[in-house]
């Protein structure tokens, strides 16, 4: 993919969600992002957005005691008002512990889906933070695995802290 191959050239440069799912579209059609509570409060942010909601199904995974839930709730329902989202009319789509949304993009539509999850309300965003803090990964926030495959391959801001 050439936002890949961008990425591992110019690791301090942008990349875009909008530019991989377009790569990715002719190879699988439309595909699912997973992103927790966090992301999904920043996604207005996000290059191209709201148009970025049409290119993929959502999943936004609600961990256990975060705090972003009302939030969460909130920003949906604005979406509603707004027209950007519509609540799903397929109730055999909408299973408990589900709350389903439909984006409409010309003939395609995408389902936006919040998931409770019983996850550890601990995000890649606080994890990327606390390392740029105070240079280490924090303790007890990953398993020794995903610490360890971090350090080795120089991610979220662990490089050259071997």
């Amino acid at each position: 993919l050439q936002e890949v191959e961008a990425a591992i050239k110019s690791p301090e440069s942008p990349t875009y969600t909008w530019n991989t799912l377009h790569e990715l579209a002719p190879a699988f059609g439309t595909v699912g992002v997973v992103i927790g509570t966090d992301q999904l409060l920043a996604l207005p942010k996000w290059y191209r957005f709201p148009e970025l909601l049409g290119q993929a199904h959502w999943l936004i995974l609600l961990r256990a005691g975060g705090p972003n839930e009302a939030l969460v709730y909130e920003t949906l329902a604005s979406w509603e008002g707004s027209g950007l989202i519509r609540k799903c009319p397929f109730p055999i789509l909408c299973e408990e512990g589900l709350t389903h949304f439909i984006t409409q993009t010309g003939a395609r539509a995408t389902v936006l889906s919040v998931i409770r999850t019983q996850a550890p309300d601990v995000s890649s965003t606080w994890i990327r933070s606390e390392i740029a803090k105070t240079g280490e990964i924090p303790a007890n926030a990953l398993s020794p695995e995903v610490a360890n495959y971090l350090l080795e391959n120089g991610l979220y801001g662990t490089k050259n802290r071997k």
